[in-house]
């Protein structure tokens, strides 16, 4: 089921404490009602009761989709590789068979969901993600800040990419043929198998993609 504790927190607005809601636990299965207050970030956000001033209060939350079996645990600020946490996994025992992620913002909180629920594999997007980079990149001539998965519609045979680049507010969309996705799966495959059979929460971002573009142009 779905968690949240209550807790002490100083308003950034008029210095006064007061008590706010958290969450630790979203179990979007058995409560989709909080997938879309995620998604609008409604589910983080505070008002003061004694300013009224408003904020956005994020910290550890785990996710979890037992419908399609993935978890993604937010935990703000994290950064290493993988999060070794036995005591979370003897808290929830089912973990043992599902994908695992930890992510260190809303954002890519945001975008795991996304990528895991589109039944892509987010280890497959980071590494498309990095390939189309240069491109966007040359053809901008900024460099990119981040990059966000969109879409990928094997119908239509496209996978989409927002990317935001340096001094910008607004993001760059980036469409290209589903190949690029599939290639970098074939990667992932011979390349990631470590990674792919670990039972751990794993952090996989833009620099664990170039680790494993290391490894395959190294036997080259």
């Amino acid at each position: 089921m779905s968690k949240s504790v209550s807790k002490s927190v100083v308003c950034p607005h008029c210095g006064k404490a007061a008590a706010a809601k958290m969450w630790t636990v979203v179990n979007v299965t058995k409560n989709p009602e909080l997938w879309e207050k995620i998604f609008d970030e409604s589910l983080f956000d505070w008002r003061c009761p004694f300013c009224h001033g408003q904020a956005q209060l994020i910290s550890r939350c785990l996710y979890h989709d037992f419908g399609r079996k993935f978890m993604v645990y937010l935990i703000p600020n994290f950064s290493l590789p993988v999060l070794d946490d036995g005591d979370l996994e003897q808290s929830f025992p089912e973990v043992a068979s599902v994908k695992k992620r930890v992510v260190p913002d809303l954002n890519q909180l945001k975008e795991k969901i996304l990528i895991l629920e589109n039944d892509a594999d987010d280890m497959a997007v980071e590494l498309a993600k990095l390939a189309v980079t240069n491109l966007v990149e040359k053809k901008h001539k900024k460099p990119v800040v981040s990059s966000y998965f969109c879409k990928l519609d094997k119908a239509s045979n496209q996978i989409g990419l927002s990317f935001y680049l340096e001094g910008e507010t607004q993001p760059v969309l980036f469409e290209t043929r589903a190949e690029v996705y599939v290639k970098s799966m074939e990667i992932v495959n011979t390349y990631a198998k470590e990674e792919q059979n670990s039972s751990k929460f794993l952090s996989i971002h833009n620099k664990w993609a170039a680790s494993v573009l290391e490894r395959y142009y190294g036997e080259d």
